[in-house]
């Protein structure tokens, strides 16, 4: 165990820390429009009824000022649709403005992150390590630079832990109030809060017990308030949109089941089968699977070798963590009787509930509804990192030190050089160059004739045209507006006067091929063809 050092802070180390903190903005902020390479689908969703909204009051869907938006069906919470309004406003629709907040809200996390391990442990250098930690969190870093809902619901939730640690020290019932008030909007941003937040509360309850007997009033009307303002969501979640986005993300299926049980059968021997058959039931198989799927976040391949397999959540060919993180969190396993206990108790508590959420919906591991875990692995990283610090052995500082850097360069490289060419497909990249071409033809043509590929097209065509959203509430919908048809692949294009046709690559088409559109990584996704002559 090392003995670690009082709380003071250097000019050497304070200037270390600023470096620190100024790569990671960088790393957060540089290209930001135009890496990741693509607006995903729900990014766009986002985008254009947030600039509806701010231009009608009404979504895409002509609901006035929705409490949840009905999108591409899957029903959408609130929260990132209101926050990108300013944005939109300030901005314009584009790809910066839909990304701008979940960058600025995940740099906020980190400054609101080292004002709580500050607050919980009394050590300003184990805030700063920690913040670091997490500033540098490939994890932080890969969500803070797209527009996901995750990161300013993980803002707020830091926020809202802060406002209840102080409480108990306040004699004013507003940081109380204050803190539930953001502990229930974060259920209004990301659907993994639904989970995370409530068990969260009863776990915060418990371990303050005997502070919440003293001010029990103070308590109950906080809580009376969180109630009141989770009622809408808890009414929706029963509607049958709500309940029907829950079924369809379960990661229970009864057809799997029967097949599991019929393996199971098959594999038990009698003259045990039958009795084996009915112990291995529903209930059984679901917590097999529950728990299987939550553990699974904690693997090493998930954590720090291969991360989450989807191209969005990560590099894909890394770990969620830094490779070196994994010596910094066992060091601090041997440090952990220098952090006050309950604080520490909150930071095992954030971690054992974290992956919850997503344990219980498909797929898994899901890096998005897990997010929430970055933090506590922050702050073990960050006190193994002062662990090191501490110690009066140089060599291990200067190893680590320079792991460290050689594995944020090669991230560094990876995130701005491979990712958007390797992973364009998953960002569905290509979209604003065809819509960029189609503009520059579409002068020419009486109709404008658009595939639609997973039911999309049509939002993109919105927001790159910046379509005014009061004539789209008046005569569009999502199979066309203005001159834009957006039609099945094998619906009849062919005699329909003087048309535009945007084809994917594979379709065969009859007419003069005008231009091909490739997405960041070189490959054809659309082709534009001439039918019928130009005007």
């Amino acid at each position: 165990m090392i003995k670690l050092k009082p709380p003071g802070i250097s000019r050497h180390l304070l200037v270390f820390f600023l470096i620190v903190f100024t790569v990671a903005l960088f790393i957060r902020f540089y290209n930001l429009s135009l890496n990741p390479p693509g607006l995903y689908w729900d990014e766009a969703a986002f985008g254009y009824d947030a600039y509806s909204i701010l231009h009608t009051g009404k979504d895409q869907h002509g609901a006035f000022l929705p409490l949840f938006f009905q999108s591409y069906g899957d029903w959408k919470l609130p929260g990132y649709f209101y926050i990108l309004i300013p944005s939109i406003s300030l901005f314009g629709l584009n790809e910066f403005a839909i990304r701008f907040p979940s960058f600025l809200f995940g740099l906020l996390t980190i400054v609101w992150f080292y004002f709580l391990v500050r607050r919980g442990t009394s050590n300003k250098i184990l805030g700063l390590f920690a913040a670091a930690m997490l500033a540098l969190s490939s994890w932080h870093i890969q969500f803070s630079r797209a527009g996901f809902e995750s990161v300013p619901a993980l803002f707020i939730f830091v926020l809202a832990l802060v406002l209840f640690l102080k409480s108990p020290s306040s004699k004013k019932t507003l940081s109380s109030i204050l803190s539930f008030v953001f502990f229930a909007l974060t259920m209004y941003i990301y659907h993994a809060y639904r989970i995370f937040t409530p068990l969260f509360l009863v776990g915060l309850t418990v371990l303050f017990y005997k502070e919440i007997k003293t001010r029990k009033k103070n308590f109950l009307l906080s809580l009376a308030i969180f109630i009141l303002i989770s009622l809408p969501l808890i009414f929706f979640t029963l509607t049958p949109n709500g309940l029907n986005r829950a079924s369809s993300q379960s990661n229970f299926n009864r057809d799997e089941f029967k097949q599991e049980r019929l393996d199971f059968d098959q594999r038990s021997k009698p003259p045990f089968r039958f009795l084996s058959s009915k112990i291995y039931n529903e209930p059984l198989y679901i917590a097999e699977l529950t728990a299987k799927n939550y553990l699974e976040n904690f693997s090493p391949s998930f954590l720090f070798l291969r991360g989450d397999q989807i191209g969005r959540h990560s590099q894909v060919d890394m770990g969620q963590l830094h490779i070196f993180e994994f010596i910094l969190i066992a060091i601090a396993l041997f440090n952990l009787k220098n952090v006050n206990k309950t604080f520490l108790k909150i930071m095992l508590l954030w971690l054992i509930l974290s992956p919850l959420p997503a344990a219980i919906v498909a797929p898994n591991p899901h890096a998005q509804r897990s997010l929430q875990m970055v933090i506590p692995l922050a702050f073990f990283s960050g006190l193994g990192a002062y662990s090191i610090y501490s110690s009066k052995l140089k060599l291990p500082k200067i190893i680590i030190f320079v792991w460290a850097v050689l594995v944020i360069v090669i991230f560094t490289r990876h995130l701005f050089v491979i990712y958007p060419r390797k992973f364009a497909a998953d960002w569905q990249d290509g979209y604003r160059r065809m819509v960029t071409a189609v503009q520059k033809y579409e002068p020419n043509y009486q109709k404008i004739y658009i595939t639609k590929i997973n039911n999309v097209p049509y939002i993109y065509t919105l927001i790159y045209t910046n379509y005014d959203p009061a004539k789209y509430l008046e005569s569009g919908s999502p199979e066309g507006f203005g001159k834009y048809q957006f039609v099945g692949v094998n619906e009849p294009i062919y005699g329909k006067g003087k048309a535009l046709y945007v084809a994917p690559p594979w379709q065969k088409i009859d007419g003069v091929l005008k231009e091909e559109i490739r997405d960041n990584g070189g490959n054809v996704v659309y082709k534009i063809w001439n039918l019928g002559g130009e005007n």
